[in-house]
């Protein structure tokens, strides 16, 4: 499974429960970070389910301003509803799920145990 860097990723077209926009500042530390944050998502907790878009604000500034994007790095859910969007520091793939609200379509359903 792989992920392409400033372009569009699917790991499954046919059956996706979650789509992302993921908006980076070029290869910036905290860019490849949230990269990595993300695909370790995408793979670990939602294989074979989700689409990724990444845009890079710094070659398409007009896609990020028309998006609504006023911090970099920024992880939009897309679908399903509602959009939420996360910004800044992001390392933890359990944070993103938590904050996204993605645990009852992980196909690790039984994973992480949570205490409120």
């Amino acid at each position: 499974m792989g992920l392409l860097i400033f372009g569009k990723f699917t790991n499954s077209p046919a059956s996706r429960i979650a789509s992302f926009r993921l908006y980076i500042k070029g290869m910036l530390p905290e860019s490849v970070r949230a990269l990595i944050a993300t695909k370790a998502v995408c793979e670990k907790y939602l294989p074979g389910e989700v689409s990724l878009e990444i845009i890079d604000a710094m070659r398409e500034p007009q896609r990020a301003l028309a998006d609504g994007i006023t911090e970099i790095t920024t992880l939009v859910k897309a679908s399903p509803d509602p959009i939420i969007q996360i910004s800044n520091e992001f390392e933890d793939p359990e944070q993103i799920m938590d904050a996204f609200g993605l645990w009852s379509f992980s196909s690790r359903a039984n994973g992480p145990m949570r205490i409120n």
